[in-house]
């Protein structure tokens, strides 16, 4: 049964004065009412409250908050409310539900925020109306400070950029995507938000394609965040211009580039040699990137980000991964220092390398997120071992302090028909871990890299992870220690003896 107006205003204060008291037991519940009532307050007093419920409760991925359930608590509120609606942070939020020119006819002049997508669930599909909605909300381009609409049909977004192309002065966040199987989404034009966006602090582009992206960025000082995804070829921009008009954004904190297919790449006979300076992005930290090398060797060429702290890498499945360049831009980050531990984790599409620091002290899930990840996408074990030692072997001269390795993966069961996989892959893989001093092999992989270290006998015993102290094998009991007696044994011999661990 719900409330009446006069429970749920007694409600919100008890809530904020638990939560100020740090106390949200059931005995402290109704304390504040039996002292004062919502009539004794006085406006300055209820404005500050309001303003400490609305910390608590806003929604930080679309800044906004249920302020409408308030007004009808009583008039006096409403007064209040509506006095200060920035402080208050006071927006209209539209859905493709939303009866726009209604709603509009009926609400103060606040900003607003267009939405598709609700709380922890993925996108609404616009019923047949919602696509009219849409279009007059956003004809409101002095309102609009907050668009998120995502899963669109290209039919949709069409419809929208007619009504996009004007200034839209007071956006802060834009989130556009099509849905992921549409691959006919419209090219935004060069005009598209007037070809201006000042107070721009989120750009977001999903599946859609804007080759005259630059312009509009270099006009966005105050971008902190840009994501950049599933880029179609008909938006292909060069890693020059990329890093150019990226260059002017000294916010800038947040960076995704991702290519829809390994087509876009740059033209090998355009291609100019790296400038002798790179632009610094100072504020960036965690960089995300998905295509093929040529691009990402050409575009950190041409930059520096002294302060990244996470660097995402995914490449396409390539024959030859060449990146030179790629280990001194991760190189002079100076908070991916030092990456001491790896893991290297095989699945059915993709695998992937994570360096990062060794954890100190007891598990922090809030702590800062610091490390690299370089994934190639591909499917056969023996190319995904090859793939991933070629790569890591060129970040050698800057990364060859790694103490701790996993080799783990993510299959729900033992992969098959790799039976034939040739043990020398596994040893060139780990022969690039010299000071390795801890080894732990997932259950499905120890069928493949046993073998492998059990080949080595004599002087070769010790030429393989020579550093080596404990061994962890996952999923296995000490009663089957024939599948790791020939190396104990050659290690033992050897004077580098191994302790095994079983898990």
């Amino acid at each position: 049964m719900p409330m009446d107006n006069h429970s749920l205003g007694s409600e919100v204060i008890n809530h904020v004065v638990r939560r100020w008291k740090g106390s949200d037991k059931e005995e402290d519940r109704g304390q504040v009412g039996r002292h004062v009532t919502i009539e004794t307050l006085p406006d300055n007093v209820l404005l500050e409250i309001f303003d400490f419920y609305r910390f608590m409760v806003r929604n930080l991925r679309i800044s906004t908050w249920h302020w409408r359930w308030l007004l009808h608590v009583c008039r006096r509120w409403r007064y209040i409310m509506f006095a200060s609606p920035h402080r208050l942070e006071l927006r209209l939020r539209c859905t493709p539900r939303t009866p726009v020119r209604e709603t509009m006819a009926v609400w103060p002049t606040l900003p607003i925020i267009v939405d598709n997508w609700p709380d922890f669930r993925p996108p609404v599909r616009p019923p047949p109306e919602g696509g009219d909605n849409l279009v007059a909300v956003l004809e409101h381009h002095d309102r609009v400070s907050w668009i998120r609409l995502l899963g669109l049909t290209s039919r949709l977004l069409a419809q929208m950029v007619t009504v996009m192309q004007e200034p839209f002065l007071t956006l802060k966040c834009i989130q556009l995507g099509v849905e992921s199987n549409d691959d006919m989404a419209p090219v935004l034009p060069s005009a598209f938000l007037g070809g201006s966006a000042p107070y721009l602090q989120l750009f977001r582009l999903e599946g859609i394609p804007f080759p005259t992206l630059p312009k509009l960025l270099s006009s966005a000082g105050d971008l902190t965040e840009v994501r950049l995804e599933r880029i179609p070829n008909t938006g292909y921009i060069s890693p020059e211009a990329m890093a150019t008009c990226l260059s002017t954004l000294i916010n800038l904190q947040f960076l995704t580039i991702e290519f829809q297919s390994p087509s876009s790449c740059p033209n090998q006979r355009s291609r100019r040699s790296p400038p002798l300076t790179r632009a610094i992005l100072p504020a960036l930290a965690e960089f995300q990137f998905r295509g093929v090398s040529e691009y990402l060797e050409d575009f950190v060429a041409r930059i520096d980000a002294p302060h990244l702290r996470l660097a995402d890498i995914t490449f396409f499945n390539q024959l030859i991964i060449d990146v030179p360049l790629l280990p001194w831009f991760i190189g002079r980050a100076e908070k991916l220092k030092p990456l001491d531990q790896a893991t290297v984790i095989f699945g059915n599409h993709t695998v992937a390398a994570i360096l990062a620091p060794q954890p100190q002290g007891p598990y922090n899930p809030y702590a800062v997120r610091q490390y690299l990840m370089l994934r190639v996408s591909c499917k056969e074990l023996d190319w995904q071992v090859s793939s991933i030692a070629q790569i890591y072997r060129q970040f050698l001269p800057i990364f060859s302090g790694v103490e701790r390795l996993h080799i783990n993966d993510s299959y729900p069961s033992k992969p098959d028909g790799q039976d034939d996989m040739d043990r020398m892959q596994w040893l060139e893989l780990l022969h690039l871990f010299p000071v390795v001093e801890t080894l732990r092999i997932s259950k499905y992989l120890r069928s493949f890299v046993m073998p492998a270290l059990n080949d080595l006998t004599g002087e070769w015993a010790v030429e393989v992870l020579p550093a080596l102290r404990n061994l962890y094998l996952m999923g296995m009991q000490p009663s089957v220690q024939e599948v790791v007696e020939p190396f104990v044994a050659a290690r033992q011999l050897s004077d580098h003896p191994v302790t095994v661990h079983y898990e």
